[in-house]
């Protein structure tokens, strides 16, 4: 049968064969059983892959049905399953989701999709066929928007039912989870994966389980279609730092491929790679439950939708990706690295800027954290570029460059500042925003250069100079100030200005020597304090007024000199200067009438 079902997908995909879909399986499509036939005690046969491509059967007890478990009109079939597969990984494992479940007769009942926390649980829910194969059309439908419920309750009966059949009290059979997701990364560290979870949690996209793979490639030519119960892969990103979603295919018909049976990440319309995938094993996990542990492989087409009931796949058709080119360059060590990672997932073009990043700074150095020893020390100077398109087709551009430092993390504190920039753009609630590339240049130092303002030196004409805090002004005279700056690694460093003060300088007036920052981010506890920078504070709405905050936002390595001529009457930049260190800290020296 699949290899029957393998030949159909290859013909349609072809454009031998024409099959409409309007909201429901075409004639040739695999037929389904609707969730009012599926009854308590029924026996099933499922299919995925444990190791390999190879799907094999597990055997599937129905337990109950939990009407609107999945909310309004979606319910959740409730089973039990068994084979030596599952008896040897412990249970139901990540990565499952997506495995199809067959009645007798051959009918597709659905999708393992669910499962229980308790340790061992062969017990797991099902999502229904139809509720998946509405997906190939889908019908413009309130279900298919509804929030994602990461759990579903059971009554009283059914979780008495599990209880008796897992041998566990009913409070821990009362609850069903969506299986967690297997995300296969490569090009990150244990730091860069750390930050990997906390992104997609932030993003409430919590249940994955990120393990180190090898990379996938944007550039491979199409695979052949996927077949029911083999493995599928959703990509992110390819390249440097390749992400893939591990899961199982559930369904193929008109050149489309269903899987997973729950949301990836719920973006609805969706621009994700579809790609076929090698299981190298499933490795047993007392804590958080066995997973899949596998590699994406050749593409196979894209997925296009990312709903409640799964993943849908255009196949035959590679994805539109975005490149993200990063250079790092390391005088010390005589070290330039380049790296592309090809992003497939627009609205995670932040997270991976700052992702491709740190995985270059990581090769360069051959290091965790990416840096010059285990303190990640250092100075790093960084320039990006960022181009793109609006809803409306026209182009933006965005160039911009700082300087960072840091005693503790200096690579990491180097790469959040792009990805940050950018992720504040393509989540502008009132415009699409799309991005085409991504261009960052870094050069990374040992030497932690941070100046901080320590105190102004000023003197009117040749008088002497002299540490004041306030000061009786002449409007129109000549003043001398001296800046003195504390270095981290010890000593200092003074700056020299000269400014005429104007005629019309009001009372309440004063001069200030300013840095962007009044902290130096190591002076959080831990130093590992990396709050999102002071622009997402702006009132800035539109992608213009972003793009225009952007780029006139003071940098990290200047010392600003401002003036105020007292209320009412204004002020203004009267110079500065860019040094070779980050400076923080600033003060002020009020000029009295």
């Amino acid at each position: 049968m699949a290899r029957a079902r393998r030949f159909l997908t290859a013909a349609v995909a072809a454009g031998l064969v024409a099959v409409t879909l309007p909201g429901i399986a075409a004639a040739d499509c695999e037929p389904v059983l609707p969730v009012a036939d599926v009854t308590t005690g029924m026996t099933a046969t499922g299919w995925t892959v444990a190791r390999g491509r190879t799907p094999v059967p597990f055997d599937v007890e129905v337990l109950g049905v939990a009407t609107d478990g999945l909310g309004p009109g979606r319910d959740l079939i409730v089973v039990e399953v068994a084979s030596p597969e599952v008896d040897a990984a412990g249970g139901i494992w990540a990565g499952m989701s997506g495995s199809p479940v067959y009645a007798p007769g051959g009918e597709l009942i659905g999708a393992v999709g669910y499962g229980f926390s308790f340790a061992g649980s062969k017990i797991g829910g099902v999502t229904p066929a139809q509720d998946m194969v509405n997906l190939l059309g889908l019908p413009s439908s309130r279900a298919l928007a509804r929030p994602v419920p990461k759990t579903v309750e059971l009554d009283r009966e059914l979780a008495r039912t599990v209880a008796r059949t897992a041998g566990v009290t009913v409070a821990e059979a009362s609850t069903l989870a969506r299986l967690r997701v297997p995300l296969a990364v490569s090009g990150l560290d244990s730091v860069g994966l750390g930050l990997l979870t906390r992104n997609f949690a932030h993003r409430r996209a919590d249940g994955l389980v990120p393990f180190v793979a090898g990379s996938t490639s944007a550039s491979s030519p199409l695979g052949f279609p996927p077949a029911a119960g083999e493995n599928f892969a959703a990509a992110l990103a390819y390249g440097n730092v390749s992400m893939t979603a591990m899961g199982t295919t559930t369904y193929v018909c008109g050149g489309q491929a269903l899987a997973f049976g729950h949301p990836f990440l719920h973006g609805g319309p969706a621009h994700l790679g579809a790609n076929a995938a090698d299981a190298f094993a499933v490795v047993p996990d007392p804590v958080y439950g066995p997973f899949k542990f596998g590699q994406a492989a050749e593409p196979v087409g894209v997925v296009d939708q990312d709903r409640l009931a799964g993943v849908r796949a255009s196949l035959g058709v590679l994805p539109e990706t975005i490149p993200i080119e990063t250079t790092v360059h390391v005088p010390e060590l005589g070290v330039d690295q380049t790296a592309t990672t090809d992003l497939v997932a627009n609205d995670q073009a932040g997270f991976l800027t700052f992702a491709s990043m740190l995985s270059v700074f990581g090769t360069a150095f051959d290091a965790v954290g990416g840096g010059f020893d285990t303190a990640g020390r250092g100075t790093a100077r960084v320039w990006w570029t960022f181009e793109g398109e609006r809803a409306d087709g026209t182009p933006w551009r965005l160039a911009r460059g700082n300087r960072f430092a840091s005693r503790s993390a200096a690579a990491v504190s180097a790469s959040f500042n792009p990805g940050f920039m950018l992720d504040a753009l393509i989540w502008l609630p009132e415009e699409n925003v799309k991005v085409t590339s991504v261009k960052v240049d870094a050069t990374i130092e040992k030497a932690v250069r941070v100046y901080r303002v320590a105190r102004v030196l000023m003197a009117r004409g040749n008088r002497p100079l002299e540490a004041r805090r306030s000061v009786a002004a002449r409007p129109g005279a000549k003043y001398r100030f001296r800046v003195v700056l504390r270095q981290f690694e010890g000593g200092t460093r003074n700056l020299d200005f000269t400014f005429r003060l104007p005629k019309n300088l009001g009372r309440f007036a004063s001069i200030g020597f300013l840095s962007n920052r009044q902290y130096w981010l190591d002076d959080c506890a831990g130093g590992f304090c990396f709050p999102r920078d002071e622009f997402f504070f702006s009132d800035a709405v539109t992608l213009d007024e972003w793009l225009a905050v952007f780029r006139s936002m003071p940098r990290d390595d200047e010392l600003r000199i401002v003036l105020n001529r007292g209320i009412g009457r204004g002020g203004g930049l009267l110079g500065g200067v860019r040094l070779d260190g980050v400076v923080v800290g600033g003060a002020r020296v009020s000029l009295r009438r």
